[in-house]
């Protein structure tokens, strides 16, 4: 899926987005999925020669809103600080 501020966009049947390959926390499994990384001009526009997607598994132990992570960099708390909350 496709998660933006103001909801998601499932790729997939619901059935495989809600279920098979779900991400939802406290899972029992790793979930397998396509890791994007892009880097962006000064104008916020995709450095097409940056684009990298690669196969990654996801362990979900904790789900942050995005109201959570606003607060979170409205309070200066972010990189290596993000990882110690799971």
């Amino acid at each position: 899926s496709l998660y933006l501020p103001r909801g998601s966009i499932s790729m997939f049947p619901s059935l495989v987005s809600t279920d098979l390959m779900s991400l939802v926390s406290n899972q029992q499994q790793d979930s397998y999925a396509l890791s994007l990384a892009v880097e962006l001009h000064e104008d916020g526009s995709i450095d097409e020669s940056s684009i990298i997607v690669t196969p990654s598994l996801i362990s979900v132990t904790y789900r942050l809103t995005y109201n959570d992570v606003d607060e979170m960099l409205e309070e200066g708390i972010g990189y290596a600080e993000e990882w110690e909350l799971g």
